[in-house]
Formats: C-alpha cells, structure tokens, sequence
C-alpha cells in the first residue's frame, strides 16, 4: 500500500478457515495456501482477532516434553500444550532454532507462528 491508496471494509469481521484439512499447511496471514497443495478446506470459521481463553480455564501443563535440542531441554523445561515465543535479533538463529525443534520435537502436533518484522 501506498499513501493515498483507497482502503475499503469487507464489512465483517476477518476470519480463517479451520478444521483437520489445516493439519500439514503452509498458510500465509489471511489463510490462503503457499504449499501449492489447493485450497485448505475446514469445517467452520473462525474470526483472527477472538479472545483468548481465559489462563484458569485452560488445562493444566503438567507433562514435560522434549523439543528435541538437548541443550534447550536442559535449561529450560517445555511443558505437553505450552506456549513458547522465540525472539532475538536478526541473524542469531532464529530460524534454525524453530526448524531443529519442529523436526525433533515429540509432539504429535506442532502449530507454527512466524511473525517477521521489516522496516522500510
């Protein structure tokens, strides 16, 4: 986009396809497919900006996993259904880090969420 660029409302509130047929995707921020394996297809949408559940009514961590990097494994202890952010600065192994963890882990299931930053 561009100054003076037109903005216009979809006059709803956005939203994601999700469901099963999400399991194994590579999707960009509005959902759209970069694996060039079709559409995603889902059972229902979800909106992208819904209130996270309350930390209470969460189930509790309880069972330690491995993410498969010993030297993380060692000094940090990762719970099974944690949440865990990454942040650093550019060029200190980010990206490795997450590649090594999603490959090693011993989780059945890995959601990724990577969220760059670029400046002009």
């Amino acid at each position: 986009m561009r100054n003076g660029d037109v903005v216009s409302s979809w006059g709803a509130r956005p939203a994601i396809r999700v469901g099963d047929g999400l399991l194994g995707r590579v999707i960009d921020g509005a959902g759209e497919p970069l694996d060039s394996l079709g559409p995603v297809r889902g059972r229902e949408y979800r909106t992208l900006d819904a209130a996270a559940p309350l930390a209470l009514a969460r189930v509790p961590i309880r069972e330690p996993l491995s993410c498969g990097i010993r030297a993380v494994d060692a000094f940090l202890t990762c719970g099974r259904g944690q949440r865990v952010g990454i942040f650093g600065g550019s060029g200190v192994g980010k990206s490795t880090l997450i590649g090594m963890m999603a490959r090693n882990t011993g989780a059945d299931l890995t959601v990724l969420g990577l969220v760059g930053e670029r400046r002009p």
